[in-house]
């Protein structure tokens, strides 16, 4: 008590606090956080009195009982949680005192608060009015647990936040009427209480909550509903905040008519903990945006073997509204040979859907022509076939996985790629796409090991469809060959490998390799003609194989940076080559000096006409045939020191290479080496003039020793290389 200068408060290695006292913290001014531990059973009257910098409270649900006021003169009070509201946690709808929350604030005026009216029964009958100051700044409340009484909530205006928490056991009708700037809105369950099916009675939708009174800034909401009878619905106007955007529902069973007409939410979440949900509960839903599903259809616990595999329109229901957009949509209905066609209703508005969980079903979104983002989180336990098929509109797809299940990996059966989602049946924005993929194992004759058999399929993916998000480590195979449309893929930091074809004939136009990238496959990024950027993350990557035509015909590359991957060993044949078209912007290419790649591999840098600048590591001692065949922009170049073997025409029709330095390891020179390099005027030698004599004239010998290998006649050892007319320097020193 009056402890002005404290402000902060923390329990460490105390014995449980069992209580605390009447105005144990009043008057400590300083103090902006109180979060009492668990334990605590009882809070006294006036506990965090005049508290006027406190901005959070946070109170357990061990708290069996508070005392009045205990918050009066907490006047930056903006977030509260409390395990119940009231002056105790046993109280239910009989008891016989059941005070809303202004009871926690008092009936005394104090600065920075406003006066509210709150109804409240004070006796078993005897409901009355009370006025209540609650700090006008507070505009969160979290309520854990207890049954919230008539008027709880009432008249709290300036509310933009109201959770309550799954251990909440009922609810009385109009409890947060008033509550005109509420905005987002967690509850335990829709209605009175948590049912668990579409069997019982008294199905109160959301409305229930706030009431049939007008207040400030609420809207008229007509809503349709079982009450004591399931034969007929009735209906009531009840009064919505105007401002309620975002709703979450975290248990029990949606039932029909729930968010009828519900105009005015533009988010909701129906959370893991929901066991169902009626046909059309949504219905009316017009200006909704993004929906968040912890399953698809009518229940919880749907499979692949199921009948009734309901889509996303049987929310929504089969009868118009303003807004809506009919949507035929196949599904498997009653039998699970033949799909059913349902004309549902769509709000216009929802553009996003994330799936958080369940079995996502065939057809589940079909012709949902308006969605444009897709989120599929890491709880969903399964994809059937053209789940997504028709979504015309799609711009970005978020993945927890690519095809029909989670935790694939190389060896299983059945990888498919990301056609499988949006299916074989063509639409109207669909690109008709051929795409391979592992399919079952194949045997052989006897003794031989099963493969698995590449098959295609012509899939339809949206031409709409240009992001593709991955948050799962394993690609399959070919998964995004020839997606045309797709400019941008983000891959998950859990990836090691990207496989062959994975991306080839892709549109993307950048690349960010995570640094735990082991190997890139062959043709991995194959002709992807728009790939501008490729960028290793993190300063040290793990990327050691980089696989034959990885980036082969990537005609608007401009330069690849390997100086973060130390441990590269191996880089393909025609791994960065020009393809068939000879257009190549590939200007510079930097490897790690101390890279474990010993061998460029041929055809490596095939036709990149563009190339200008190579750094070449340390440790290389081979660079294979045609190499850099008619990299004819390439002006210089130093070749490492460890290098010992130039195969034949590896740097043919270099013409304007005018200097290269060789260091004195060079064991072999193969045919045409240099051949029509027509610039090439000097020759830079680290050794001797004895050593490089003898360099050539070995190169002579073994023409000699075996003429029909060679593609002519030569008289000496430069003729073959093509190094006749060309000023050797020997005794270079690179210092000079």
């Amino acid at each position: 008590n009056q402890c002005v200068n404290l402000d902060s408060i923390e329990y460490i290695g105390l014995p449980q606090i069992g209580a605390v006292g009447a105005y144990a913290f009043a008057g400590c001014s300083k103090i902006p956080t109180i979060s009492i531990p668990q334990g605590v059973k009882t809070i006294g009257n006036y506990a965090f009195k005049d508290c006027s910098k406190l901005k959070t409270i946070i109170i357990p649900n061990s708290v069996e009982s508070m005392g009045r006021a205990l918050m009066f003169g907490c006047s930056s009070l903006e977030e509260l949680h409390i395990p119940f509201v009231g002056n105790r946690a046993d109280i239910n709808a009989d008891s016989e005192k059941q005070y809303p929350l202004g009871y926690l604030f008092g009936t005394e005026s104090y600065e920075g608060c406003e006066m509210i009216n709150q109804n409240y029964y004070d006796g078993p009958t005897n409901l009355i009015t009370g006025e209540f100051y609650i700090p006008s700044t507070l505009d969160k409340v979290v309520i854990d647990g207890g049954y919230l009484p008539v008027g709880a909530l009432n008249d709290c205006g300036n509310l933009k936040t109201i959770i309550l928490g799954n251990g909440v056991t009922g609810i009385a009708a109009g409890v947060l009427n008033g509550c005109g700037n509420l905005e987002e809105l967690v509850l335990p369950f829709v209605g009175n209480r948590k049912i668990e099916s579409a069997d019982v009675a008294y199905q109160y939708p959301l409305g229930y909550l706030f009431g049939t009174a007008s207040y400030l800034d609420s809207i008229s909401i007509q809503q349709h509903f079982y009450e004591e009878s399931l034969d007929t619905k009735v209906s009531y106007d009840y009064r919505i905040p105007a401002s309620l955007k975002d709703v979450t529902i975290n248990g029990g069973y949606i039932t029909s008519g729930a968010f009828y007409g519900c105009i005015n939410i533009a988010r909701l979440e129906i959370a893991d903990g929901v066991v169902g949900v009626a046909e059309g509960a949504l219905f009316g839903c017009s200006s909704i945006k993004e929906l968040e599903l912890s399953f698809v259809g009518d229940r919880v616990g749907l499979s692949a073997e199921d009948t009734n595999q309901y889509p996303l329109g049987y929310l929504f229901g089969t009868s118009s509204y303003e807004g809506s957009v009919g949507t035929k949509q196949l599904y498997y209905g009653n039998s699970l040979e033949e799909k059913t066609t349902t004309e549902y209703y769509i709000p216009v508005s929802l553009s996003k859907v994330v799936f958080d969980g369940g079995y996502i079903p065939s057809g589940a979104l079909s012709n949902c022509i308006y969605i444009k983002d897709i989120i599929v989180e890491e709880g969903v336990s399964g994809i059937g076939e053209g789940a997504f098929s028709g979504c015309s509109s799609l711009e970005c797809i978020e993945l927890s996985f690519i095809g029909n299940r989670p935790q694939i990996d190389e060896d299983d059966e059945w990888q498919y790629p990301i056609g499988y989602l949006f299916g074989k049946d063509s639409y109207d924005g669909g690109v008709e796409t051929q795409q391979y993929y592992y399919a079952d194992y194949i045997h052989g004759g006897s003794g031989s090991t099963p493969q698995l058999d590449k098959v295609w399929s012509i899939y339809y993916i949206p031409q709409s469809l240009s992001k593709v998000i991955l948050k799962c480590g394993f690609i399959p195979y070919s998964a995004f060959d020839s997606c045309s449309n797709v400019k941008e893929i983000v891959l998950s930091d859990q990836t090691l490998k990207i496989p062959e074809w994975a991306f080839s004939n892709s549109g993307i136009e950048e690349i960010v390799i995570p640094a735990g990238v082991k190997s890139i496959g062959a043709a991995a990024f194959a002709s992807c003609h728009g790939l501008k950027s490729v960028i290793f993350e993190g300063s040290e990557s793990e990327l050691r194989d980089v696989g034959d035509h990885a980036f082969y015909d990537c005609t608007s590359l401009t330069s690849i940076d390997f100086s973060t991957a130390h441990k590269l060993s191996h880089v393909g044949a025609y791994a960065f080559a020009a393809g068939e078209s000879g257009i190549s912007k590939l200007k510079s290419i930097v490897f790690s000096d101390d890279c474990f790649l010993t061998i460029l591999s041929s055809n490596a840098f095939y036709g990149c006409r563009g190339l200008e600048y190579v750094k070449l590591p340390s440790k290389l001692n081979t660079i294979s045939e045609m190499a850099f065949y008619y990299c004819d922009s390439l002006v210089n170049i130093e070749l490492p020191q460890m290098l010992k073997k130039i195969e034949k025409n590896a740097f043919l029709n270099c013409n304007s290479l005018a200097e290269i330095t060789m260091h004195s390891n060079i064991e072999f020179i193969g045919e045409n080496a240099f051949d029509k390099c027509d610039s090439l005027e000097n020759l830079f030698y680290t050794g001797t003039e004895e050593e490089w004599d003898e360099l050539v004239q070995e190169t002579y010998q073994k023409y000699l020793d075996d003429p029909t290998k060679y593609s002519a006649q030569y008289s000496n050892g430069l003729e073959i290389i093509k190094l006749a007319n060309v000023i050797v320097t020997c005794n270079y020193s690179l210092e000079n």
